[in-house]
């Protein structure tokens, strides 16, 4: 429970729901990584979705996204 603590969506009713985990994974990388810090997303089946919708919510972020679908 210390991750859900260390950020500010605890106010999320759906923490633990797939909206509240994207929001929790922006928060950390807003507040974790430099601004000019080029980043690597991959991610597998729901991962992919995550990143999709992680590029979609945080355009300030700079991702590059790679899908891998076994």
């Amino acid at each position: 429970m210390s991750i859900v603590s260390d950020t500010d969506i605890k106010e999320l009713e759906d923490v633990f729901g797939l909206h509240g985990q994207i929001e929790h994974k922006l928060d950390f990388l807003r507040k974790n990584v430099p601004k000019d810090m080029k980043l690597v997303l991959i991610g597998h089946s729901i991962g992919c979705y995550i990143t999709l919708e992680m590029m979609k919510r945080a355009s300030e972020l700079q991702m590059l996204s790679i899908s891998i679908n076994g």
